[in-house]
């Protein structure tokens, strides 16, 4: 033991002449202690103490040349330098300015070249797995001179069949992503020839479209699944940043077809880190649209594809996450496209919105929709839906409690209520806020129990899952201007409003009855009709002013006739006189018997008789009866408090028979009126609460770190383009806990979408001058679930720095030179992968914000598919919905559901509480 400690110390493993001997040398666990102790070293501004990483730096270097037999300590030696190189790196204390010794950086890339480039494929799998990750983000002096290297040693690994757990597949793709991220210019830059023991120099301009090729065909055929969701994560990043940039590119349909490919994945894991992926692009359909027509299109039929063949499956718990995730990306993507697009794109004689609309009936039906016209794709040869190895740790996946039916139901009305209408005026709030006491000031300012008693209110349910409530108010003032979009109509005096709760949230609508008058379009006023100014137009023997009859013997012409009277009689009378032989003894002109009885017409005459002396009288007395007083007049019966809204019921078709089996009053009582309470406090969308946390440069401690008010500017420009600032004191969104005013601050980032809504908790707004506040900072950040660190520090940031038993996701931030942020994703063991950010990858400011959200979210839904109990937002409203129609559905006959509709609240029958 003193001897191997010795030899430690001198750092000459050559005294070592069996092998097994030098491995046990080399696996002392040195190193570890030292990493321990530089991590737990106080930074007191005496950089002179710090721990000597290079104690055995000489003999890690010297193990390059140990035989064959002593393989193993030489690749633990290869390890142990790597690791000590990375814990020394730019910012340490025991680096020099900054930077490594001169003599340590030589010989350590010379080590990396000959490693790289050797034939040892062990030696290339080490320098691979511990050095490639963190190769561009320390960003030695003189880095870019092995980029061709380790592009070199990561094709090798990928390019071999070695799937076992040695072989650093992973690792290779995430530095070949993280080379995407470099600026173009560095690729000018000389680079060492990938040949051992050769040291010339070339650049390579073409170096990123290589890498590309690569991390394509790592996404088409690799076996690993780690390997290829970190191709997909890398991909995504690398579109994204073209997009932000707004750099036109041929080739980026082909990279965002490659990843529609992969949704299509036989392992679902690997689908539903891709489906992330996706979901993050969504942010960019301004641009994709602007920049490749055709390309949004084809998003949103390859997703529609994908969820046909889940909707007969959509009910395992395998797949349920996938669907779920698929059905926000469709969402997302198709309220941005809006509706005259998607009308416009057509697949055959189907229109995409039409089929989006398909897709999700077949979903909520769970039927088989990959019959629906115009969702044929076509088979890419290349593409490799299989995987060899599956190493992306859970074994078993979680029950999860997704209803994806339920989604899809949402969903689709949804797109109904918003498409075309987004982004809404107030993105923070798709439900109404508006209840039904507003306005009425006898009901108090809560939903009550003045509310039942109210005679000018009704509850119904339209539905099994819509609720309505119809309130008769006075009509309120109209705004100024209104009166001209009505122009020659007049409104009632009363207005009916209606609130409708659903799955996809309240709404609220005011209607009054329009009312045409013609006096007001007519040109000349009408004038009434003149009354006789003569008492003698009634006539006083109506009898006497008719006409004479004819003489019999006279033939009636139109001479002697007059114009008005019909000459039948005449014409019979003159032919009786003058044949006599066809009369027969009697009158032709003679009246037939009549057939009414006896007096008859006298009762006629003596009618007729009384008629004129009633107008003659009335004319005589009208004026009279103008000069005198009116009396006592009765007006109009009142229509009642809720007569506009029975109105309004009356012409919705209400009361038709073939509605009665949907349309049911709602009982009364204080249990309906806190259910309805608690159905408008929740929130229609997903909510996120994600921590953000900022580390200055030598902060190390939670006080230290909390007490922080600002931060650099290059971490406000990343909050700025995270989401958007609030002020808590009038914000109506989801606030995440968090209230003006308080201990919350006066401002934080917010962002709402159709299908979720987040609050960042940003430690720099919150209140940081007392003890108090401070403590209650730590309350706020240490409950959320996701945690998110911009950190400036040159040290790693450590979980157990703000302890809490939450902070199931950690990303870490760590911005670079070069407009670069180094990344750092760790979770906790029972919490699912997920996109679009791997471990150890680098990516450009410009991505930035839209990645770290897009991995926010996905990794709070990645947390919350491990609670068994959860439920989801449109879940959770859903039960409250079916708990409230079932608990307070009132049946009854028409005759009483009509008199409710007339009368509300009847007189004298008490409401039951």
């Amino acid at each position: 033991m003193v001897l191997s400690r010795l030899c430690e110390l001198l750092s000459n493993a050559k005294v070592f002449k069996d092998c097994s001997c030098e491995r046990r040398a080399g696996k002392r666990r040195l190193l570890r202690r030292l990493r321990k102790i530089s991590a737990n070293q106080t930074l007191n501004g005496n950089t002179e103490n710090h721990v000597p990483f290079n104690l055995f730096a000489g003999w890690c270097l010297e193990a390059e040349a140990l035989p064959p037999s002593h393989r193993a300590g030489k690749l633990l030696a290869l390890r142990l330098l790597c690791e000590s190189t990375q814990a020394q790196g730019p910012g340490a204390p025991s680096s020099c300015n900054n930077r490594l010794h001169l003599a340590h950086l030589n010989l350590y890339q010379r080590a990396l070249h000959h490693g790289l480039t050797g034939e040892d494929r062990s030696v290339v799998d080490v320098l691979v797995e511990y050095a490639a990750p963190r190769y561009l983000s320390l960003a030695l002096d003189g880095y870019s001179l092995l980029l061709l290297d380790f592009v070199h040693a990561s094709t090798v690994v990928l390019n071999s069949s070695d799937m076992g757990a040695s072989c650093p597949r992973t690792a290779a793709v995430t530095f070949l992503g993280s080379l995407l991220s470099l600026p173009d210019e560095l690729m000018n830059a000389p680079m060492l020839q990938p040949y051992p023991h050769q040291y010339n120099t070339v650049s390579c301009p073409d170096l990123k479209e290589h890498v590309l090729n690569i991390v394509v065909r790592v996404c088409r055929r690799e076996g690993a699944a780690a390997a290829r969701c970190a191709g997909a994560c890398a991909l995504t990043a690398h579109v994204c940043h073209v997009l932000a940039a707004r750099v036109p590119c041929t080739r980026l349909p082909s990279y965002v077809t490659c990843l529609l490919q992969m949704l299509m994945m036989k392992n679902k894991t690997i689908a539903k880190v891709v489906s992330d992926c996706v979901l993050v692009l969504a942010d960019y359909t301004d641009r994709i649209v602007e920049l490749y027509p055709g390309l949004a299109g084809k998003i949103i039929k390859w997703i529609c594809a994908c969820l046909a063949q889940l909707s007969t499956s959509s009910s395992r718990d395998s797949v349920r996450p996938l669907a779920g995730s698929l059905l926000f990306c469709l969402a997302e993507f198709a309220v941005r496209c809006g509706p005259a697009r998607l009308m416009d794109e057509k697949e055959g004689d189907q229109s995409l919105l039409l089929i989006i609309f398909r897709v999700l009936y077949a979903v909520m039906k769970g039927t088989n929709g990959s019959e629906i016209e115009g969702l044929s794709l076509p088979v890419d040869e290349d593409f490799d839906p299989n995987i060899q190895l599956d190493n992306l740790g859970l074994k078993s996946s979680p029950v999860s409690t997704i209803d994806v039916k339920l989604w899809a139901q949402t969903i689709c009305t949804q797109l109904v209520l918003f498409l075309g209408h987004w982004p809404l005026w107030s993105g923070c709030q798709l439900s109404s806020s508006v209840c039904e006491q507003h306005d009425s000031p006898s009901l108090g300012g809560e939903l009550g129990p003045a509310v039942l008693a109210a005679p000018h209110l009704q509850l119904m349910r339209l539905s099994d899952a819509t609720l309505a409530s119809f309130v008769e108010l006075p009509a309120l003032d109209m705004p100024p201007g209104a009166a001209a979009t009505t122009p020659g109509l007049s409104t009632s005096d009363r207005q009916v409003r209606v609130l409708l709760r659903d799955i996809a949230g309240k709404a609220c609508w005011d209607a009054s009855a329009l009312y045409y008058d013609p006096s007001s379009s007519a040109e000349e006023p009408l004038e009434p009709l003149p009354l006789p100014d003569s008492d003698d137009i009634p006539r006083e023997n109506t009898l006497s002013s008719l006409p004479p009859p004819l003489p019999p013997d006279l033939l009636p012409d139109y001479k002697n006739s007059p114009p008005d009277k019909h000459q039948l009689d005449h014409v019979l009378a003159y032919i009786g006189h003058t044949s006599p032989e066809v009369v027969g003894g009697r009158r032709l002109d003679g009246a037939g018997a009549s057939p009414l009885p006896a007096g008859t017409e006298d009762e006629l005459v003596a009618t007729l008789v009384s008629h004129r002396n009633a107008e003659r009288a009335y004319l005589a007395n009208k004026d009279s009866d103008d000069e005198a007083e009116p009396g006592d007049w009765c007006g109009p019966v009142s229509p009642g408090p809720f007569s506009q809204c029975r109105l309004l019921l009356a012409q919705l078709g209400a009361l038709a028979p073939a509605r009665r089996a949907h349309i049911q009053l709602l009982r009364r009582s204080d249990r309906l009126l806190r259910e309805l309470r608690n159905l408008d406090a929740q929130r229609c969308r997903e909510t996120h609460k994600v921590a953000v946390i900022y580390v200055a440069k030598g902060q190390e401690n939670r006080n230290e770190i909390l007490s922080n008010r600002c931060g650099s500017p290059a971490y406000e420009s990343f909050l700025a383009a995270l989401a958007w600032e609030v002020e808590l004191e009038s914000h109506v969104g989801f606030a995440g806990g968090l209230r003006g005013g308080g201990g919350g601050g006066v401002s934080a980032p917010y962002i709402a979408t159709l299908t979720l809504e987040a609050l960042f908790h940003v430690a720099t707004r919150m209140p940081a001058d007392s003890a108090d506040a401070i403590l209650n900072k730590t309350r706020h950040l240490g409950n959320d679930e996701v945690h998110v660190v911009w950190s400036e520090h040159w040290r790693p940031y450590k979980r157990d720095t703000l302890p809490t038993q939450f902070c199931d996701v950690l990303i870490v931030l760590y911005p670079l030179p070069g407009g670069l942020i180094r990344c750092t994703v760790s979770r906790k063991p029972d919490v699912c992968v997920f996109g679009p950010l791997w471990e150890e990858c680098t990516i450009r400011v410009s991505c930035a914000a839209a990645l770290v959200r897009g991995a926010a979210f996905a990794g709070g839904r990645a947390v919350r598919a491990t609670m068994p109990l959860y439920q989801h937002a449109y879940a959770e409203r859903a039960r409250s919905l079916d708990a409230l129609v079932g608990h307070h559905t009132q049946s009854a006959t028409f005759e009483y559901f009509v008199q409710r509709i007339r009368e509300p609240v009847p007189p004298n029958i008490s409401v039951p509480i």
